[in-house]
């Protein structure tokens, strides 16, 4: 990840007992966050949201295919509001390098079912970064998606592999692949997205087909796109944003918090989030 994404690891002891004090001014109790295994985090043993099976958490598996815990990220983002606008995003993205397996005394390889508390969380997305929507063009939603397919590595998969909410992606890994020069540049444009399909927000149809609209992608036209900040930055060479760096609209939490309320309100107890991942990203001739 960037300098700038925090690992956010547990502070020394001596550091949370000088600011105990302030703990109790501010809540009223002195929380205890310095459990051994776990990363700073408030409410480290409350649970968020509930998995109704056992989910994959590997680097083969967030790197290289659709994973229920990457696409609840990435719905997250897609219904997270955003601040000074109305707007909502039409697709977010994640990349799959941003969930990890390895906490900070064990690799949890899987989730189990039932409920994920908040330090489990906090282990499988360790970096904290803002939030973001930002509006680009067809083209730049393109070459986000050829970037994201541009090494398809299943003994060594990249982290910049993209699980998505709000779309369907088709690629072909048998096309040409995009190119980055030494400044990050694209300097060979891929032609491995074969389409991309926007999901009507909120479509309730019988039939799920006539809820996806397919692009032009050789047409003028934008989307807004939420992301988190690293990726947006130009984290794992995804240089594309810059052209609208500067324009972006930030939700109200950073990325933990966001998919803690999220995957609380949408996946209780009741109604947990299925371990089979929808089918969001198509692939051919990928190997897999």
């Amino acid at each position: 990840m960037s300098p700038t994404s925090s690992y956010n690891l547990r502070p020394p002891r001596a550091l949370l007992a000088a600011l105990c004090p302030l703990a109790v001014l501010s809540l009223g109790s002195c929380a205890v966050y310095n459990e051994e295994c776990a990363r700073f985090v408030a409410d480290p043993d409350g649970v968020t949201g509930y998995l109704g099976g056992v989910v994959d958490i590997q680097r083969t598996s967030v790197r290289l295919k659709d994973n229920a815990i990457g696409q609840m990220v990435a719905e997250a983002f897609y219904n997270s509001p955003y601040e000074d606008t109305d707007e909502r995003p039409d697709i977010a993205i994640v990349n799959g390098g941003s969930i990890r397996s390895d906490g900070v005394c064990e690799v949890r390889d899987s989730l189990p079912p039932g409920g994920v508390q908040r330090k489990v969380l906090r282990d499988i997305l360790p970096y904290d970064n803002d939030v973001v929507m930002a509006t680009i063009s067809y083209k730049v939603l393109k070459q986000v998606f050829e970037h994201s397919i541009m090494e398809y590595l299943p003994l060594d998969p990249p982290g910049g592999y993209l699980q998505i909410a709000g779309a369907r992606v088709t690629l072909d890994c048998s096309q040409q692949a995009q190119s980055i020069d030494a400044n990050g540049h694209v300097s060979q444009e891929g032609k491995r997205v074969v389409s991309i399909e926007l999901r009507q927000r909120d479509c309730q149809a019988a039939d799920e087909e006539s809820c996806y609209t397919k692009l032009n992608l050789e047409a003028e036209g934008t989307v807004n796109i939420a992301l988190d900040s690293y990726i947006f930055g130009g984290g794992d060479s995804f240089s594309m944003f810059k052209s609208v760096a500067g324009e972006e609209k930030k939700a109200p939490y950073i990325n933990l918090e966001t998919v803690a309320s999220y995957f609380a309100e949408a996946y209780p107890e009741d109604a947990p989030l299925s371990a089979e991942p929808e089918q969001r990203v198509i692939l051919q001739n990928c190997g897999e």
